[in-house]
């Protein structure tokens, strides 16, 4: 359906052309685009269609996707079968247009005591997810100055995807100087990769990291992390930013150990990692059987094949010395 709207909108009057161009004509060093969309309803499917027009008029341009993701807890079965399906074709999709895409949700099981979360408020998860992603892109957006180089949406897509053909990308985020350890991704305590959740029995031994791009906000100490020793990640990572995020007038009381602050520590993690080949198996083990038989095959090796860039095997970099 949300295809169909793109494409009869867009042969009316071409879209890019009429809601796109005249911003991108403003920009004196454009640095690439960001889209936010939900993915697990119609408005993936728009999204999808959008990102293939824009990635045909800027073939080399640095696109970020954040996708947005509806709690499925409460949700009927089948309605939750039809999120799913409608995720995995965006995933699908958009993947193949974005330089990086990052599929975000609620975290399914309980939140830590630093989150008190109304699941249901859109003011709430949304004000969840911003934090996250807001943080994650701010070296992006600020001035070098002090030594200190702006990072931009390029490099940390590079950080992340250290192959280019890592396109997909987890975040988790922690509250707090001291809530995440930052020498690896485990720390981070809010886990908001909007991909199929899997057990966590499943994930033993899924410890392979490709690539992830750390942020600390805070003051005081260097929270910077240094990996020299790690020969399973690939990191780069800039300096902290001290720069605590900001608690607006506007933000909702979901960090009651931070009420009446007027900003709070964070830290959020961009990361590729072995996991994401387990989840997209699920997720295509969870879906193919339920689209007609014409779309079955081709989802079911697209979802294959980007599982298959997180494998941990020679190709990816082992020194195991096994040339099979």
């Amino acid at each position: 359906m949300g295809q169909e709207l793109f494409h009869a909108l867009d042969k009316e009057q071409d879209i890019v052309d009429r809601d796109w161009r005249p911003f991108v004509e403003e920009c004196d060093q454009m640095q690439g685009i960001q889209v936010i969309s939900t993915i697990d309803d119609a408005w993936g499917g728009f999204a999808s269609s959008y990102l293939e027009t824009l990635r045909d008029e800027y073939p080399k341009q640095c696109i970020w996707v954040w996708g947005i993701q509806n709690p499925l807890l409460d949700s009927a079965r089948e309605k939750r079968r039809l999120r799913l399906t409608n995720a995995a074709f965006s995933i699908s999709e958009i993947a193949q247009q974005a330089t990086t895409l990052v599929p975000l949700s609620l975290p399914e099981h309980r939140f830590p005591r630093s989150v008190k979360l109304d699941c249901g408020s859109p003011w709430h998860t949304s004000a969840l997810l911003s934090a996250a992603m807001e943080s994650a892109t701010l070296p992006s957006r600020l001035l070098p100055r002090g030594g200190v180089q702006r990072v931009s949406l390029d490099d940390i897509s590079q950080i992340v995807n250290t192959t280019g053909t890592r396109t997909l990308a987890g975040q988790r985020m922690g509250l707090g100087p001291n809530d995440a350890e930052l020498e690896g991704v485990d720390g981070f305590d809010i886990d908001l990769l909007g991909i199929s959740r899997v057990e966590k029995d499943d994930l033993d031994g899924m410890k392979r990291t490709f690539g992830k791009f750390i942020l600390s906000r805070g003051e005081g100490e260097d929270l910077g992390v240094k990996d020299d020793d790690e020969k399973e990640a690939r990191p780069r990572i800039g300096d902290p930013v001290l720069k605590r995020f900001p608690m607006l007038d506007s933000y909702p009381d979901i960090f009651p150990n931070e009420t009446g602050q007027e900003s709070i520590c964070l830290q959020t993690a961009i990361f590729t990692d072995q996991s994401i080949s387990t989840r997209m198996k699920t997720l295509k083990n969870q879906v193919t059987w339920a689209v007609g038989v014409d779309e079955r095959e081709q989802l079911a090796n697209s979802l294959a094949e980007i599982g298959d860039a997180y494998h941990d095997d020679w190709s990816s970099g082992s020194d195991s010395g096994e040339d099979d």
